[in-house]
């Protein structure tokens, strides 16, 4: 079995698992409809006795527009901040992986190796019309002096 590198060690993975656990889940990913209801409410009433309602229906398009721009803004930061750190642990973890399949793919080709070996025996053993033969050849020097 050939020796593992000292690219990643156990330590180091499980220091990468730890901060894929870290990341954050995406559940903070939705509107505060509460929030923009009162902000909304909020400014209608302080426009609706000194404006008419094409001013205060722009004022309204407005304000969602640029809500809704922002939040769009703060997801794609979200969303280009956690592809960064994805990109990170896979750049930490990819002569781990590599390796591992490398092991895996040696220790399968031995596997398949000795079960041919022991598929043959097995031929050679089970079939009667086979000649026996020892594999040991006895030693005709023993014993004589």
């Amino acid at each position: 079995m050939k020796l593992r590198p000292r690219i990643m060690t156990s330590l180091g993975v499980r220091l990468v698992i730890r901060r894929l656990q870290r990341l954050p889940a995406g559940q903070d990913n939705v509107i505060d409809s509460e929030r923009v209801g009162r902000e909304l409410r909020d400014l209608i009433a302080g426009m609706a006795p000194e404006h008419i309602d094409e001013e205060i229906y722009a004022a309204i398009d407005q304000y969602v527009d640029s809500y809704v721009s922002q939040f769009r803004r703060e997801m794609y930061e979200r969303y280009n901040s956690d592809l960064i750190e994805l990109d990170l642990l896979e750049t930490r973890l990819r002569p781990y992986l590599e390796w591992a399949d490398e092991v895996n793919s040696d220790e399968r080709s031995r596997v398949e190796h000795m079960n041919g070996a022991v598929t043959h025996a097995l031929d050679r053993v089970s079939d009667p019309d086979q000649p026996y033969r020892d594999p040991i050849r006895p030693n005709h020097n023993r014993g004589t002096t």
